[in-house]
């Protein structure tokens, strides 16, 4: 699977800026230090926090400035 991401998402004073293209392959892990915004980033993924930027799985654009796929329509596992 190719994950597209430009995400920019505020929870209080905390900012998350991701713009990465990743190749996922296998098992895919996430790691960093507390306050990092590991959580953020998933909830984002997962379809949990709206409007927060762009997210493009295998060419399906699963939320952007004008679309957004439901979490439960994700394939997120």
């Amino acid at each position: 699977m190719r994950l597209s991401l430009d995400l920019h998402a505020h929870r209080g004073r905390f900012e998350l800026r991701v713009a990465e293209e990743l190749e996922l392959e296998g098992i895919t892990s996430l790691f960093g230090p507390s306050g990092a915004g590991k959580s953020t980033l998933l909830q984002a993924l997962a379809g949990f926090l709206p409007g927060t930027g762009r997210i493009e799985a295998d060419a399906v654009v699963w939320q952007d400035g004008r679309r957004f796929l439901p979490a439960h329509r994700r394939p997120v596992y």
